[in-house]
């Protein structure tokens, strides 16, 4: 419960160079199993045409996907064939059963062409595989092709035959992810540009992968903050933060006993610094990891600071986190890898705790450092070894 609650607004002291540095910060997505790439690349075909990026997405899209059919068709042509022959001949046996005796014999094996009720039930089963929409367009595009009369019996035929090749649905998976990639990142400044509504959309579909994906970080506008303790005293302040009161003042009664000391020990050498949100938000800023069970989840480091490095405003993280808590070694790792992923977009990725009475710290940008995480089995061993050195 919120004490005293005021609302922070962006603090107007803040230098626009911070803020432009901010823009720029990376984010992870939390993947998400399950999700089809043509159905990914679907949905943004339709955000592309409805933000008025790209007006004809659709139809690009399925130009591309299709195209690839075409190219899969012709390279195992031999194969789709055999396939093609399999879907069409349906396998029997005739069995007599004996009532008196509870006796089934196989008294003959019968083969005979499929007639369309089959047919329609292995294009169906290739809707499954390709994704409904792409199978259903790929048969009209063969009918269209041929022109005759059973041309849509044919032509789910060879949808059909197609499906059942092992390579292609993984082909056509890959050429719908590059299509993404290729429009995510063409289109990632206009994107910057549309309402937050819009954007979330977007995130929405970066999220339909099985690995985490960067996303951007929106600007906060407002924040609501305690400023009275539950003794009743006024929370202590920190100016130079992204929000703040009409005094350029921001509460810091959230935070621990040294993690106060990590952020004093900051200040004095930052141009700002960002307290972020400790939960799911646009504007904070969240990482990937796996826990002890191989579950994904977030984690969202305390701070972020600001400082001019060699003449541009360059963010770094920091992360007080205590090494005694069950996700100590799992967020530590999903640190790491981000250090590898987006490292250079940062000045510093730093992980800190305090051991006895000393901060000691972890350089996350350091290989020898994210070598030690991977092989290590105990946080607080970690934080006490050479991998580590004091705040």
């Amino acid at each position: 419960m919120l004490l005293g609650p005021i609302d922070m607004h962006v603090n107007s002291t803040v230098p626009v160079e911070v803020w432009e540095a901010f823009d720029q910060l990376p984010s992870e997505t939390l993947p998400r199993k399950g999700a089809r790439p043509t159905s990914r690349l679907s949905g943004l075909a339709q955000a592309l045409a409805y933000d008025g990026l790209v007006p004809n997405a659709t139809k690009l899209a399925h130009a591309e996907l299709l195209a690839v059919l075409d190219g899969l068709a012709a390279r195992y042509a031999d194969v789709v064939d055999e396939a093609r022959q399999d879907v069409r001949t349906v396998e029997g046996e005739t069995i007599i059963a004996s009532i008196a005796n509870r006796t089934f014999i196989v008294d003959s094996s019968f083969t005979e062409l499929a007639d369309d009720r089959t047919v329609d039930a292995e294009y169906r089963a290739a809707g499954r595989v390709l994704g409904k929409d792409i199978a259903a367009r790929y048969a009209e595009r063969i009918a269209d092709r041929d022109g005759n009369d059973d041309a849509f019996f044919a032509a789910h035929l060879q949808v059909a035959a197609l499906a059942k090749v092992p390579t292609v649905a993984d082909e056509l998976n890959r050429a719908a992810t590059t299509l993404v990639e290729r429009w995510l990142t063409e289109y990632r400044v206009p994107l910057k540009g549309l309402s937050d509504e819009r954007q979330a959309v977007y995130a929405e579909l970066i999220a339909m992968t099985g690995t985490p994906q960067p996303i951007s970080v929106l600007r906060p506008k407002v924040r609501t903050e305690s400023t009275v303790s539950e003794d009743g005293k006024a929370v202590p302040t920190r100016t130079r933060h992204l929000m703040s009161d009409t005094q350029g003042a921001f509460p810091i009664g959230s935070l621990g006993s040294w993690e106060v000391d990590v952020l004093d020990r900051e200040l004095p050498h930052s141009a700002a610094w960002y307290r972020n949100p400790g939960r799911a938000a646009d504007d904070a800023l969240a990482i990937a990891y796996v826990d002890g069970k191989g579950a994904w989840r977030r984690l969202f480091p305390d701070f972020i600071f600001f400082a001019d490095i060699g003449g541009s405003v360059q963010p770094s993280i920091v992360d007080p986190h205590g090494y005694h808590l069950a996700d100590a070694l799992p967020k530590l790792r999903g640190l790491a890898r981000f250090a590898v992923d987006h490292g250079s977009a940062f000045h510093r990725i730093e992980a800190v705790a305090k051991v006895d009475d000393t901060l000691r710290v972890l350089d996350l940008t350091q290989q020898q450092v994210r070598d030690a995480i991977t092989t290590a089995t105990d946080a607080e061993a970690l934080y006490r070894s050479g991998a580590a050195s004091n705040y």
